[in-house]
């Protein structure tokens, strides 16, 4: 139902507002049907969905309230929707069927009260996550804390100092976490070419304090 809802409320957020029947034709579902998710949204969304006229057609029309306007996303914020995501992949793949879809109601939840064009750059940033991220094994070796500043470094798209555990630096971007012959790696990009830092060796990311509280805002 969440995942139904979301669609309807993406769909209904344009100017000019949707018809029964074009609900219907998109979502490939009766007018009753689409009735009955109509009134769903005004019970999950109170004073959202507005009645108008097209001509002699009665049109429906999802409108934000007030208080989602001045909603934006922190970098903190990204990476906790793909760590969630990274959650509901891992429960599926264990056979937890009912856990994933509880997190993925979460998730879906967090959507909907985002404006669109705040989660339209946040998906743009959990997709860069993800080509990044690959990294699926133990990782009790990886110091607190070093993946997360490798993910800030990520979504800024730019070089971080990765100090490692012998005192010695590496300048770079990070292009991707994945398992290598040392176990969990980073590749980075240097000014000298690319090279690969096992996570367990990196001691701190310096160079990403502001991105924390960088928002993304609509």
């Amino acid at each position: 139902m969440a995942i139904n809802l979301l669609a309807y409320v993406e769909y209904l957020q344009c100017k000019h507002g949707r018809s029964l029947n074009e609900l219907a034709a998109k979502f490939e579902t009766s007018v009753r049907s689409v009735q009955r998710h109509l009134a769903a949204i005004q019970v999950e969304y109170p004073n959202t969905l507005t009645e108008d006229k097209r001509g002699n057609q009665k049109v429906f029309r999802f409108t934000q309230p007030k208080a989602f306007v001045g909603v934006a996303l922190k970098a903190s914020d990204v990476i906790m929707i793909h760590t969630l995501n990274k959650a509901v992949y891992a429960l599926q793949e264990g056979g937890c069927a009912d856990d994933a879809d509880v997190l993925m109601g979460f998730v879906a939840h967090l959507r909907r009260n985002i404006p669109r064009a705040a989660w339209m750059r946040c998906e743009q940033l959990l997709a860069r996550l993800a080509a990044c991220d690959n990294v699926k094994g133990i990782q009790t070796a990886i110091k607190d804390g070093i993946k997360r500043r490798v993910q800030l470094a990520v979504i800024a798209d730019r070089d971080a100092k990765f100090i490692l555990h012998d005192g010695s630096s590496i300048i770079g971007k990070p292009l991707k976490m994945q398992e290598g012959v040392y176990g969990a790696c980073l590749l980075v990009c240097t000014k000298n070419g690319e090279c690969v830092i096992p996570l367990a060796d990196i001691e701190a990311v310096g160079g990403l304090d502001d991105v924390l509280a960088k928002q993304f805002a609509a």
